[in-house]
């Protein structure tokens, strides 16, 4: 019950930040994935993995920053190889170079990939 107001939630939220931003601003709207913090943090707490959630929403924040303000793609670049390693180093896996090499890439991939998306329509999905 909690995962479907979660997400109804999340679906007011976007769409009213959509609709406020219109009536401010002729451009498209952008940063709108801050409200990905409220699942996020419900999700991390319900799941006692503190270190990940705090990780992933400080980089949250640097991105909502990079969607309002923009962010040099080199700086972004450094941000998501950073939030890569971080999050590898907290896992279980083993220190591999090859497995952080191989995450890294995935995480970049995965990243940019759902950044692009968003910016093209401000969907996700």
């Amino acid at each position: 019950m909690i995962y479907l107001f979660l997400v109804i939630l999340f679906s007011f939220l976007n769409f009213f930040y959509i609709k406020i931003w219109k009536t401010f601003f002729n451009n498209t709207p952008t940063g709108s994935g801050i409200f990905l913090l409220i699942p996020l943090i419900y999700f991390g707490i319900i799941s006692e993995i503190y270190i990940i959630v705090f990780i992933l929403f400080l980089f949250s924040f640097a991105y909502f920053f990079d969607d309002l303000f923009g962010i040099k793609y080199i700086y972004r670049i450094i941000l998501q190889i950073l939030a890569a390693i971080s999050i590898f180093s907290i896992s279980t896996l083993e220190l591999n170079f090859y497995y952080i090499l191989l995450f890294i890439s995935f995480f970049l991939i995965i990243c940019n990939s759902l950044n692009f998306q968003d910016g093209q329509d401000l969907n996700v999905a």
